[in-house]
């Protein structure tokens, strides 16, 4: 039972992850995007339910998405979409700031000097940025039950410590510059979390967090968004 449960799961991610490339890379007017994205929201919150039913079916999702070495959009939603069953909260948490750490360490290698011996032959990983933006912006269109768990995501990549691979000259941490950028795209696509992300926003700042210096430039760019809505 377990084996055939196993299995299904892998032909369900793997089903979805073809059309999903199949649709970016076919359809450059997104019709076939526009007609899949619902159907995965919907699968989304099958797999969801799914999951409350049978713990063992959670098991074996993030046993598939360790072993992949790829991750989706559509397999990135449907982990943040089981982050909100409390017991795999704090495993499915860890495994995307894994995911983005590791995406990130390997970009800033790729940037060293020739002369690191294998640096340059280092196989294109995902595009972490690319991919959560992605879910973002699909949270906008039937997606909108992934957004708590995106904003916590957000939060402890802005939180992450910085990279012993950036250098002292660049503006930030990868890491947290994701973090920071998919703070700022939900609250300028979601005004219902907006309060949320200022509460968290301010504990940090008033409680002179290690973070506080850029969650206070983040405050600016919130003011020039909200300053843009009011003139529309």
């Amino acid at each position: 039972m377990l084996k055939l449960t196993q299995c299904m799961v892998s032909k369900l991610i793997t089903n979805f992850v073809s059309q999903e490339m199949e649709s970016e890379s076919v359809c450059a007017d997104n019709v076939t995007a526009d007609v899949l994205r619902p159907v995965e929201g919907t699968v989304i919150l099958h797999v969801n339910f799914a999951v409350k039913q049978d713990l063992e079916l959670g098991k074996e999702l993030l046993k598939l998405a360790k072993l992949r070495m790829h991750l989706s959009t559509f397999l990135i939603a449907i982990l943040l979409s089981v982050s909100r069953i409390q017991r795999f909260e704090e495993p499915i948490m860890d495994l995307l700031r894994s995911w983005v750490q590791h995406n990130q360490r390997d970009d800033l290698r790729r940037k060293y000097p020739l002369w690191i011996e294998g640096v340059s032959r280092l196989p294109r990983g995902d595009n972490a940025s690319g991919v959560l933006l992605s879910v973002v912006e699909q949270s906008a269109y039937g997606w909108d039950h992934l957004i708590p768990s995106l904003v916590r995501l957000a939060l402890s990549l802005a939180d992450s410590q910085q990279s012993r691979f950036a250098s002292k000259g660049e503006a930030g941490d990868g890491t947290v510059a994701l973090g920071l950028n998919l703070l700022f795209a939900l609250f300028k696509r979601h005004e219902i979390v907006r309060s949320e992300i200022l509460e968290q926003i301010f504990a940090r700042v008033i409680t002179k967090a290690d973070s506080a210096t850029q969650y206070l430039d983040l405050l600016s760019r919130f003011v020039m968004i909200v300053v843009l809505f009011s003139w529309m």
